[in-house]
């Protein structure tokens, strides 16, 4: 899949550090990955770096939009399947940007605009098009009408924010929102495209003073300009990249690095041909560290909770962290590495799922215990500290409601849980879902056919 990062900039930002404080900070993470990555500028800029691009379009701010789809024409050219645009006070998390599901939509980002057009992207924290949507941009009409504003809005006077004299009620004129607002632009476009789909993602963080990217949340980036009025850009130091980063490193020393997890499958025989394509997802995972499929079938009819507890109580005390996928689910290839990379300190971690053969009818979300113990709504398939598991004795019922006693046991015990707002696994329900278990256990590296 080719992708690239889009970060759309100018001659000003090139010579004052803005450019600079992105390729010092959260850019080289970018690279290790192998995504590649371009700075375009407009016209009169001077281009002196090999990743620096050229376009036929205005510099100025009030112009992004035309550099914008320029920009686009330049990833049509080369052929990227998807493009992350962002600018240069937009914070990122490599990782967790290129795990955070993107492909299986054409348009992501932070939906807190919403105007009478419809609901957009903000441009601060970036947003993702897949080809199908920036094609359509390619040829796309940018009004040029002058719009009249009836009183200059005042900046909002934010610590570091410079103060702006009291300004004029006199209407004053600004160039067309589509030609500075490139966001309200794709947003638009979007919005006449019925046929594409599109996911509003909080992990795209809009607020300047709250906790952007850091071990202890999921977020992905962070706009880091302070707002501006409606036509002007916000202020913004390049310095604020070089502490945003300080801060994400610092957040991590404490953080250790999983580095080992075993997912936890129990089976029957009958259910073979499910087990085969459950293997074969939890092979194909992308995450670097090192797994273990252990895998235990359950042959004297003691169910799929007393299964679990076999299987865990047979792994080496060096697996610190298992997850949970049943023989029936799959998981896309990034599961545990979005999940991973969510972690923070969180002890049970877990994700949005697509149903196959049902309709879900529960709403995942963050853990709220009283709601849990309600109606509970988070399956099986969690990433979960051993330790949390061992500690309260794992599994005490058996279906149905083994998972919800599971974790308001947890949560009494102490344990910390994050929410991944982002699907990265699939809940079949078939025939087979319910059919009773009937342990003797079966690891391996991964799990080697049915018998």
């Amino acid at each position: 899949m080719e992708v690239l990062v889009a970060i759309i900039t100018c001659e000003s930002f090139r010579t004052n550090g803005n450019n600079d404080a992105v390729r010092n900070t959260w850019l080289p993470d970018l690279v290790k990955l192998g995504v590649d990555y371009k700075f375009f500028m407009g016209q009169g800029s001077k281009s002196t770096k090999d990743d620096e691009v050229l376009l036929d379009a205005p510099d100025d701010y009030h112009n992004v939009t035309y550099k914008t789809k320029e920009m686009y024409k330049y990833a049509a050219a080369k052929g990227y399947e998807y493009v992350f645009l962002c600018y240069p006070d937009t914070y990122v998390c490599p990782s967790r940007l290129m795990n955070s599901g993107f492909e299986q939509y054409d348009y992501v980002g932070n939906f807190v605009c919403n105007p009478s057009t419809g609901p957009y992207a903000c441009g601060g924290t970036g947003h993702w098009a897949s080809a199908d949507l920036y094609m359509r941009m390619l040829d796309a009409a940018i009004p040029i009408e002058d719009v009249i504003i009836g009183k200059r809005p005042l900046r909002a006077r934010f610590s570091r924010a410079p103060k702006r004299p009291e300004s004029s009620t006199k209407p004053y004129t600004i160039k067309a929102i589509d030609m500075w607002a490139e966001d309200k632009w794709i947003g638009d476009m979007f919005n006449r495209l019925a046929c594409l789909k599109k996911r509003h993602d909080p992990r795209y963080e809009d607020r300047t003073h709250t906790p952007g990217p850091e071990a202890t949340n999921c977020k992905i980036t962070q706009h880091l300009s302070e707002p501006g009025g409606e036509g002007f850009p916000g202020t913004y130091d390049p310095q604020w990249m070089y502490d945003k980063h300080r801060r994400w490193q610092d957040s991590m020393v404490n953080v250790k690095r999983i580095k080992k997890v075993t997912v936890i499958t129990p089976s029957l025989a009958s259910r073979c041909f499910l087990l085969e394509e459950c293997k074969a997802s939890v092979l194909a995972q992308t995450w670097d560290g090192e797994i273990y499929h252990a895998i235990g079938f359950d042959e004297n009819k003691e169910g799929p909770t007393v299964t679990r507890n076999k299987i865990v109580r047979s792994l080496d005390s060096s697996f610190e962290w298992i997850a949970f996928v049943d023989d029936d689910d799959t998981v896309d290839a990034n599961h545990l590495a979005a999940l991973i990379a969510s972690s923070g300190e969180g002890e049970v971690i877990y994700s949005e799922c697509r149903e196959e053969g049902f309709i879900k009818t529960w709403n995942t979300r963050a853990f709220n215990y009283d709601d849990v113990k309600a109606a509970n709504y988070i399956p099986v398939t969690v990433l979960m500290r051993r330790s949390l598991f061992d500690k309260i004795g794992g599994y005490k019922v058996s279906p149905p409601g083994e998972d919800q006693e599971l974790w308001l046991r947890a949560a009494l015990a102490g344990g910390r849980f994050v929410y991944l707002p982002q699907v990265t696994w699939t809940y079949r329900q078939h025939p087979e879902h319910r059919s009773p278990f009937t342990s003797s256990t079966e690891t391996g590296s991964p799990a080697q056919g049915c018998s």
